[in-house]
């Protein structure tokens, strides 16, 4: 998955961690992996910034053999833990990762396999990952793209008068935007309770909203190709 500005990958994570279990209906564990990427690349040093960000209590306790069967009994402990037998993980900045790294991932997906065990890895980060893609393959390391890089999915900011539209309508719709949480309120009630109560939405207001857009890029002579971060809309 190829990002955009760090602060859209950063609520695209939280937004999966919070809500992928929701939609499954069952509890998945889900990972968020955000440090493999120092310059100098050790296997023990690879294994403990995994475990520490599985929030596993002795990452840096004893010597690599014994770290690397406390990663995999980890895994597989929580893969078993749900009916689908699966472990995710969310690896952040993937582009700053090496082929060495890589390999080392294909042991652990290797061996939960063995045990019926998944490890759905989603690599999130800057479009780098598209040509490391094109590179592993024309280099014929299959093996790395069949397990990590099957499909990309390019994220993009507000590009239309509809983008808007969709998501102030999260605003007004308690089941997407519920605030404060378990009352049943959307963001638009809670905030605006008058309005709401006359039946205004913000999504009434997204061809205004457009049009300002519009024309402070105008103003600003800003001639690319209109695309705004989603995190600009929503301050």
């Amino acid at each position: 998955m190829f990002g955009r500005p760090r602060l859209g990958k950063t609520y695209m994570i939280e937004y999966l961690i919070e809500n992928i279990s929701k939609v499954i209906g069952e509890e998945i564990p889900i990972f968020h992996i955000i440090s493999l990427h120092p310059k100098i690349v050790k296997e023990e040093e690879f294994i403990e910034t995994i475990l520490y960000d599985m929030k596993y209590k002795f990452a840096f306790n004893g010597k690599l053999v014994p770290k690397r069967e406390r990663l995999m009994n980890f895994m597989l402990e929580r893969g078993t833990s749900n009916r689908y037998k699966v472990v995710v993980s969310l690896i952040d900045e993937a582009q700053c990762l090496t082929e060495q790294r890589y390999e080392w991932l294909m042991d652990y997906y290797n061996k939960l396999q063995k045990e019926k065990t998944l490890l759905l890895t989603y690599l999130v980060g800057l479009q780098q990952l598209s040509a490391q893609k094109i590179i592993f393959k024309s280099a014929n390391a299959d093996q790395i793209v069949e397990r990590f890089m099957t499909m990309e999915h390019k994220f993009f900011g507000i590009r239309s008068e509809e983008d808007i539209q969709t998501l102030l309508t999260c605003y007004d719709d308690p089941d997407k935007s519920e605030y404060p949480a378990g009352n049943g309120w959307s963001f638009t009630r809670y905030y605006f309770p008058e309005a709401y109560a006359t039946g205004s939405r913000l999504a009434d207001f997204s061809s205004t909203v457009y049009a300002l857009l519009k024309s402070v890029r105008q103003k600003e002579k800003i001639k690319t190709a209109f695309e705004i971060p989603c995190i600009a809309i929503l301050k």
